[in-house]
């Protein structure tokens, strides 16, 4: 990484205008390298998808769960639910939380290291700090886990990785281009989210996690998430 990314990591929180901006990021599998405004709860939004994908990965190496199947009480299998939630999909959010259980997705929110992280109530309703919530440390947890392939298969991280890599954009993280392995992005109202492996130097994988709530301006909340990417991968944001 630039030797002056962790000044980028802070000159983008300094231009978050108002609001609770959070970053965490973890240099490769090592000690969590930076984290700004720790435990600062924002709600979940569809993070609070992170741990049911968790889930469900632990029930195919536990249970024999095929992802082909059809996910009950819904007109997809468990697969493609997977796939829709990873594309941001609200309602495939709900639809796996549903069918896992929320206790169960809770429980599996700790083993995959997403220790602050508790799932209350459908991802839409009441999306405020009395609802869903998570945090920046949670977030980069998790990708952490699955870069070191903690918790689950090596199969299961393959898998779940390439499902995050399918979706591609030209903001936030995804706009560091080939940097980015993957990501979960997502855009809620008052609300912008980011987290994922990025590779700065095309070998040792880093992951990183950038959160903003009630930013009064919508693109600078976006632009927060895309600068905390560029700093960490030396790309616009290098100084």
């Amino acid at each position: 990484m630039p030797e002056n990314w962790k000044g980028g990591v802070l000159r983008a929180i300094a231009g978050a205008d108002g609001g609770a901006p959070a970053a965490a990021v973890y240099d490769g599998a090592a000690d969590l390298q930076l984290v700004y405004n720790g435990g600062r709860f924002v709600p979940a939004g569809p993070m609070a998808a992170l741990p049911a994908l968790w889930n469900l990965f632990e029930r195919v190496e536990a249970d024999g769960l095929k992802l082909e199947e059809p996910l009950p009480g819904a007109s997809m299998s468990w697969e493609n639910a997977a796939r829709d939630v990873c594309g941001g999909s609200v309602e495939a959010a709900n639809a796996l939380i549903g069918a896992l259980g929320m206790e169960a997705v809770n429980a599996a929110a700790r083993r995959a290291g997403m220790t602050q992280t508790e799932i209350r109530r459908p991802v839409g309703e009441n999306e405020s700090l009395r609802g869903n919530v998570t945090c920046a440390e949670d977030a980069a947890a998790f990708f952490r886990r699955l870069i070191g392939r903690e918790g689950l298969s090596e199969a299961s991280c393959r898998r779940l990785l390439a499902l995050m890599s399918e979706f591609r954009g030209d903001d936030k993280f995804a706009s560091v281009g080939e940097k980015c392995l993957a990501h979960f992005g997502a855009s809620f109202p008052g609300s912008e989210y980011d987290a994922g492996i990025l590779c700065p130097d095309g070998k040792r994988p880093v992951a990183a996690a950038a959160l903003t709530m009630l930013q009064p301006d919508r693109e600078k909340a976006a632009l927060f998430c895309r600068r905390v990417a560029e700093a960490v991968c030396g790309e616009g944001g290098e100084a």
